[in-house]
């Protein structure tokens, strides 16, 4: 008999913790949590907000760079500047810090991959705005 009463009172005050638990949660702390986004999992957590989405444009097939003059000169003029300094950007061994002055952010190489040519190849990234760029540049060994 004891030890059905203990059980019972078990129960209850497993019962009692189970119903504090399901009250309505606090509002959300903006950053941590909040409301699903969506494209992502409802129990994703940003630590600063919703990830940014860039559009990337392939710069190597034919006819883009005339596309992007048309579309969007500013960036073109970006594209040029980083494609004629290319072969000191991704030259093997050069300085991080020469990408910085082109009005571009994420200015880079792929390291370690090179594309098989004459010359030889190398992917340059680099993004404007809202923009990532790519493109194959020829780079002096």
């Amino acid at each position: 008999m004891r030890i059905s009463g203990l059980c019972l009172g078990i129960a209850f005050a497993n019962l009692a913790l189970m119903t504090g638990c399901a009250e309505k949660p606090g509002p959300y702390v903006s950053g941590v949590s909040g409301p699903p986004v969506p494209g992502y999992p409802p129990n994703a957590i940003f630590l600063s907000g919703p990830p940014t989405i860039y559009k990337v444009v392939s710069l190597n097939r034919d006819g883009a760079l005339e596309q992007l003059k048309v579309a969007n000169p500013g960036h073109y003029a970006i594209a040029q500047r980083l494609i004629k300094a290319a072969g000191q950007i991704c030259a093997p061994g050069a300085p991080k810090t020469l990408a910085t002055g082109y009005q571009a952010d994420d200015v880079s190489c792929v390291a370690g991959v090179w594309y098989e040519s004459n010359p030889p190849k190398r992917m340059l990234t680099f993004r404007v705005d809202d923009t990532v760029y790519e493109m194959l540049v020829p780079v002096p060994l």
